[in-house]
């Protein structure tokens, strides 16, 4: 039998997926070691293969974070690409597991899709963190200029209120990445 070979269908960008280990007795100092590049791909079917064969946020250890990010863009507030800006962060409570590990998804699909409108090359990726308490999702953006935050916080609740009918209410919180730096050098001092 032959098989017809279909084109893939190439992404406008470059996306890596990393992982965060939880260990005890991280600090500064070594924080950066505990991050693992899974894979980067470049195409639709890629994404595919990558995202059904890891586990689902919910499934992980607590203290994990999966870093989707754009290439050459490493998860960090510290990175280049990222210093100026911050992130859009909303919470599931642990009871909503798996509408967290829906959310994800739909993020991720956002992010790789550039579903946002005017915000394109301002995204740098997205990420969740499975805590104690709750599953955290975040969007990056590089800036954490007024307009930039009010627009991708106007995305997101369009996009999941009409996504979860209503059903789930999001809040939605920007939190600078230099305002965080700022706070971890203060307690340093």
């Amino acid at each position: 039998m032959n098989r017809i070979s279909e084109p893939n269908h190439t992404l406008h960008n470059t996306w890596t997926l990393w992982y965060h280990s939880p260990r005890s007795k991280i600090n500064e100092q070594n924080y950066k070691a505990f991050f693992t590049k899974v894979k980067a791909f470049t195409t639709i079917e890629d994404f595919w293969r990558l995202f059904n064969n890891v586990r689902s946020p919910s499934c992980l250890p607590i203290g994990t974070t999966y870093y989707l990010m754009k290439d050459a863009i490493k998860p960090e507030w510290e990175d280049p690409n990222c210093i100026n800006g911050g992130e859009m962060v909303f919470s599931f409570a642990k009871k909503s597991r798996q509408e967290a590990d829906q959310w994800w998804l739909f993020s991720c699909i956002m992010c790789i899709g550039e579903n946002f409108i005017g915000l394109g090359d301002h995204i740098c990726g997205c990420t969740v963190a499975n805590r104690k308490s709750m599953i955290r999702i975040s969007f990056w953006l590089d800036t954490d200029e007024d307009e930039y935050v009010k627009r991708l916080e106007d995305q997101c609740k369009g996009a999941f209120d009409i996504l979860s009918a209503g059903s789930t209410l999001f809040k939605f919180d920007f939190r600078s990445f230099r305002a965080n730096l700022s706070k971890i050098s203060k307690a340093d001092d």
